[in-house]
């Protein structure tokens, strides 16, 4: 069933409980009115795109030629005809491996995407804490606790997100959406957890979406605050409301209830985020519902954001941005095996943990399938511009990084030769960054062809450093400083800086 028969089928409150509900953890003393807000041309924005269960680095777009040895033909190693280098980019890019993974697996699309994105893109190389997948993904967040125990989309949003309905929104899964730590963190500045991008906005206004028989609001809307009344009294007279009253998680969630999501409703976050459209046997009109006005641009970056829900992620990350809601976006494909309508798998069982299985399958599968969303993502940034007014000027995407956060690595050896093999969890690895703020068509770091480990740089001149390690808190550091975000402790990573 899609998302249109969905939308026809489920009434509102089954809706609600696919994990559309608002997360009411956070709160701001901000009000905000309906108009657009142009966005000021000292924001930055943060996009976090988690490749969960071991995106290799190494698999991707740094690749080691065999030399054709018996020691490195017993390593993670490609031979010349499954590796090119797209014109213009300075990054080798893995190719389909065989025939039948073109028949069971989408073919590679790292060529693809550095053939468009090359100059906009580097490569750090990283070596992680944890190969647990939540205590890892919690480090790619946080930078293993560098500012605090703060997370990435948290530190953004607070330096940048005070007057931003919506600073930091989570959409990722796992350890990708835990929250940080740091007690002294702004409430604003909070992660607004979405558990469906989809239906999301249809949870931003209690009576639009309805059937006509239901949506009345002349009766509705007294009814509404009549219960809102009595639920507000209940709190006050139960013995958790008069002991907890003035706790400041309590105030914050209480003012979250009647005036954020309030503000929601009158903000039209309904419309501005809407994704859904007509057709399928579905009539917008029905419900009250008007399709978006940029659906088609969006469509045409994100052809499947009714059906995938990776792709509906991507396009309301956009949208948050765009209207001056956010600031920083989370996002991340699941662990659930997803089947393609061009392709016998679209997302791997596990994602890029299903290399414990066939790891070049798993790699090329799932790498694909960050890469294609990413460039939907970007090219929707790159055509709108910062400020409407200013259609001629600098772009969203002339402020923006995006992070693909890859937990950990795979181990680098393999049966002789072999092209099906199973990999286990490494610390070893590196991360893809696309930005303008950052140097483009750059490796930051390199790989031990005896060995395929990664190795770092010096992070004020850039040069390689074999004997180096580079931790989460460089990357932590680097994402920060190239979106300005001051904090004690923060590395000087001026060589990745453009």
């Amino acid at each position: 069933m899609d998302a249109r028969t969905l939308l026809k089928t489920y009434s509102r409150r089954s809706i609600l409980k696919t994990g559309a509900l608002l997360s009411a953890t956070a709160a701001t003393s901000q009000m905000w009115s309906k108009k657009a807000r142009a966005q000021g041309a000292d924001k930055k924005f943060l996009f976090v795109v988690g490749a969960a269960g071991g995106g290799s680095i190494i698999d991707s777009f740094l690749p080691v030629l065999s030399n054709g040895t018996p020691a490195h033909e017993a390593l993670n190693t490609y031979t010349a005809d499954l590796v090119t280098q797209p014109n213009g980019s300075n990054f080798r890019c893995v190719r389909s491996v065989n025939a039948q993974f073109d028949i069971l697996y989408p073919q590679a699309y790292n060529a693809a995407f550095m053939s468009n994105h090359a100059a906009h893109s580097c490569v750090m190389t990283l070596e992680g804490t944890s190969v647990n997948h939540i205590v890892a993904q919690g480090r790619s967040m946080n930078g293993a606790g560098v500012n605090n125990g703060r997370t990435l989309l948290e530190a953004v949003a607070a330096q940048h997100g005070s007057d931003m309905l919506l600073p930091a929104v989570n959409m990722a899964y796992g350890g990708y959406a835990t929250p940080g730590t740091d007690k002294t963190l702004p409430a604003f500045a909070r992660e607004e957890i979405v558990g469906d991008a989809l239906y999301f906005p249809v949870a931003t206004d209690p009576i639009k979406g309805m059937l006509p028989t239901e949506r009345d609001p002349d009766r509705l809307r007294p009814l509404l605050n009549r219960a809102r009344r009595v639920r507000e009294d209940l709190d006050n007279q139960s013995a958790f409301g008069r002991t907890f009253r003035q706790a400041p998680l309590v105030e914050n969630y209480l003012h979250a209830r009647r005036d954020r999501v309030a503000a929601m409703r009158e903000e039209g976050l309904l419309e501005k985020l809407f994704l859904m459209r007509n057709g399928g046997g579905t009539n917008l009109d029905d419900y009250g519902l008007d399709e978006n006005n940029e659906i088609n641009t969006i469509l045409q970056a994100l052809p499947d954001v009714a059906d995938d829900p990776f792709h509906a992620q991507a396009a309301l990350a956009y949208l948050l941005v765009r209207h001056g809601l956010s600031c920083a976006v989370a996002l991340s494909p699941s662990f659930g095996f997803l089947e393609g309508t061009t392709t016998a798998i679209k997302n791997a069982p596990l994602g890029f943990d299903y290399s414990h299985t066939n790891h070049r399958a798993a790699q090329q599968t799932m790498w694909r399938r960050i890469l294609t969303v990413t460039h939907g993502l970007v090219t929707l940034l790159q055509n709108t511009p910062l400020d409407d007014a200013n259609p001629s000027g600098p772009t969203l995407f002339d402020n923006s990084l995006i992070y693909v956060a890859t937990e950990f690595g795979r181990s680098k050896t393999r049966p002789a030769n072999a092209n099906e093999f199973s990999t286990g969890h490494h610390l070893n690895n590196g991360n893809l960054f696309v930005s303008p703020l950052l140097q483009g068509n750059r490796v930051f770091g390199g790989v031990d062809a005896d060995t395929c480990l990664t190795y770092g740089f010096d992070p004020l001149t850039g040069d390689e450093a074999p004997t180096t390690v580079m931790r989460e808190g460089d990357m932590y550091s680097a994402v920060c400083q190239a979106l300005d975000v001051p904090f004690a402790g923060r590395r000087n990573m001026s060589a990745m800086m453009r």
